[in-house]
């Protein structure tokens, strides 16, 4: 209801990076990475086909199937690319037509501190106005509860201590994104 729906793509990531672990070990899935991708930019949110790369080039550096087959994995990529870029050019070319006659500009130096991000993710009730920012409560609000802040933080821990690095890795670079301007 209030313009959000752009971000629910973000459901379908999961999906996503199933299929881009399983066109490691089949190059025929490449196709359905492809395919993901290609909804994922027709949806048409801003954020999630980007991020959705982000992930699956981490991914892809990180995760145990594209480390022991790289060549495999690098084929099954480009394959992917190359597809996506083909299926998803109905949408693709008319954004770059238009980014090049009307620049998108929009100006905003908005972004939120550690603190801020604690109160998203944990206050149950919040104002509607959100006076130390230039945008409404529900911009920002994202609640989770403070037991899954917890959890998060002893599965942090636990990684570490597993020395799977690129977990906590992997979540903070996220977590960077999610801060917005700095």
């Amino acid at each position: 209801s209030t313009g959000h729906a752009t971000f629910l793509p973000f459901y379908l990531i999961p999906w996503l990076v199933m299929a881009a672990q399983r066109a490691v070990r089949d190059i025929r899935h490449s196709a359905v990475v492809a395919g993901w991708l290609v909804v994922l930019l027709l949806e048409g949110g801003v954020y999630p086909f980007p991020y959705s790369l982000l992930l699956i080039g981490f991914t892809a550096m990180t995760a145990s199937p594209w480390r022991t087959r790289p060549v495999r994995a690098v084929v099954s990529l480009s394959i992917a690319g190359g597809l996506t870029v083909w299926m998803g050019s109905i949408r693709l070319w008319p954004i770059m037509a238009e980014l090049k006659m009307h620049p998108r500009t929009m100006p905003s130096q908005d972004g939120v501190s550690l603190l801020d991000t604690l109160e998203m993710l944990t206050a149950r009730e919040h104002s509607w106005e959100w006076p130390s920012h230039g945008f409404l409560w529900l911009e920002y609000g994202g609640y989770i509860g403070t037991a899954v802040c917890v959890l998060a933080l002893v599965g942090t821990i636990a990684a570490i201590k597993k020395r799977r690095w690129y977990l906590p890795l992997g979540a903070g670079l996220f977590f960077v994104l999610m801060l917005g301007e700095h």
